[in-house]
């Protein structure tokens, strides 16, 4: 990865100082060595101070820098912000993925939300450069809203392993299918099943004992999926077997789990934005 000498780009003023310069190279340079979670924030909180400068700070340019992410070469500053921005967010992601602590989880996944949500952001401004959103998919918006749809849905996937919530688990899953339809990743559709199979058990478990051939109807196209739970496909046997034994009910139901639109789904996002972090 080359590094840039921004003292050697943006002319020294009372607005941005060559010593402030002289330390976000440094804070580059230490990024692309290794990046961390703390390298990734602080460069990217000191790269953003110096782009709100640049632009709206009128602040002069000896020369336009050229940054690097992957296969692209661009002077777009933005391309930078994303090379960082998507950085930091896929670093909380891994946080999040090894942390046990569920609160701790749920306020890191909270924060890749908001870092991806930034991220669909930036990357809609670099639509007009079609050839380097095809090459790179981090370039295009409908990517990172697939993933901070992705992500929502693993916060509510979070929030029902804590405690059981029927409205929690069918979030979980509406997101993520929208997110994969947006954009297909076999990661996600694992995911798909599984929050498919707990938000439908989630329902069976609010019906009533007498609704035994309702419950099963619900479970049955789920079961035969490879990677449905086994808790789920447990249930379903035990179910099939009472229902054989006591109550004789058909098997047939009018309920569905719903999907939702991307108006919906925009609606939902807005409220996790609005919730606390904790």
């Amino acid at each position: 990865m080359t590094s840039l000498y921004y003292e050697q780009c943006v002319v020294n003023s009372p607005k941005v100082s060559t010593k402030e310069l002289i330390k976000l190279s440094e804070y580059q340079r230490a990024f692309n060595k290794k990046p961390t979670l703390k390298s990734a924030e602080t460069y990217l909180k000191k790269y953003k101070k110096l782009i709100h400068a640049v632009r709206y700070r009128r602040v002069q340019l000896k020369t336009h820098p050229t940054f690097h992410y992957k296969s692209v070469k661009s002077a777009n500053w933005t391309v930078e912000l994303l090379r960082v921005a998507t950085t930091y967010r896929d670093l909380l992601l891994e946080k999040a993925d090894k942390t046990e602590d569920l609160k701790e989880k749920n306020r890191t996944l909270l924060q890749a939300l908001e870092v991806s949500n930034d991220c669909s952001r930036y990357s809609t401004s670099v639509l007009f450069d079609t050839d380097r959103v095809k090459t790179l998919k981090e370039l295009n918006p409908q990517y990172h809203l697939s993933r901070t749809l992705s992500i929502a849905a693993d916060r509510f996937f979070n929030m029902n392993t804590y405690r059981n919530n029927c409205l929690a688990i069918k979030r979980a899953f509406q997101l993520k299918e929208l997110s994969f339809l947006l954009w297909k990743s076999e990661g996600y559709i694992e995911d798909v099943i599984k929050y498919k199979a707990l938000a439908l058990l989630s329902m069976t478990r609010q019906m009533n004992d007498d609704d035994c051939g309702q419950k099963i109807a619900l479970l049955e196209g789920i079961v035969t999926k490879d990677l449905c739970p086994e808790e789920v496909k447990t249930e379903y046997e035990k179910l099939m077997q009472q229902n054989r034994s006591v109550y004789y009910t058909l098997v047939t139901t009018d309920k569905t789990l719903e999907t939702i639109s991307l108006e919906e789904a925009f609606h939902i996002l807005s409220k996790c934005f609005e919730s606390p972090s904790t």
